[in-house]
């Protein structure tokens, strides 16, 4: 994850953007698997004079279990909730949230917009699915969406294998996927 950094850091640089490479594990701690920060003093700090942040799943310190998992989107939620975020984006191999799996059902459709209500079921309904990364996948991204969702910031769901779909996200501009916001 340090060397995909380095080469995310040092693609945006050459494309003007001032990335600034930050191991989430030198700040953020967790507890029972849930993310734990203590301070945020040297993030804000380079938001602060100009710098973006790129931050990355990373291996961390949990108080009981010695390590754990830190997934990027634990990380993009909690931040999300912390800094007052007006949108969090996470970039997936498929268009958005389905009402099925479209790699094994081609009959699925592509969900455009949930509430948090329909989120909440949704989770509850794709449980069973299959995960497909040590993060929980699909599921594991919409429960963390869920507290920055019920604090009104609206999360986006899009494919960024596709051309220019993160980057219309990033730029609040329509793109294909998912929006799901609280109401």
């Amino acid at each position: 994850m340090v060397s995909l950094n380095r080469l995310v850091v040092n693609a945006l640089i050459d494309c003007g953007v001032p990335a600034f490479g930050m191991p989430p594990s030198s700040f953020i701690l967790m507890k029972q698997g849930k993310v734990q920060i203590p301070e945020l003093e040297s993030l804000r700090k380079a938001l602060e004079i100009g710098l973006s942040p790129v931050l990355y799943g990373d291996v961390a310190f949990d108080f009981d279990r010695g390590f754990d998992i830190l997934s990027g989107d634990k990380i993009a939620a909690s931040l999300a909730v912390r800094l007052a975020a007006k949108r969090v984006i996470m970039a997936v191999d498929v268009d958005g949230i389905y009402t099925d799996d479209p790699k094994t059902q081609p009959g699925a459709q592509l969900i455009r917009h949930l509430t948090l209500y329909d989120l909440e079921q949704l989770h509850i309904k794709i449980r069973k699915s299959r995960a497909s990364d040590v993060t929980g996948g699909m599921l594991g991204k919409i429960h963390e969406l869920r507290a920055p969702v019920r604090e009104g910031i609206e999360a986006i769901i899009v494919n960024a294998l596709k051309p220019n779909n993160v980057y219309e996200a990033l730029r609040g501009e329509e793109s294909v996927g998912t929006r799901i916001s609280r109401t």
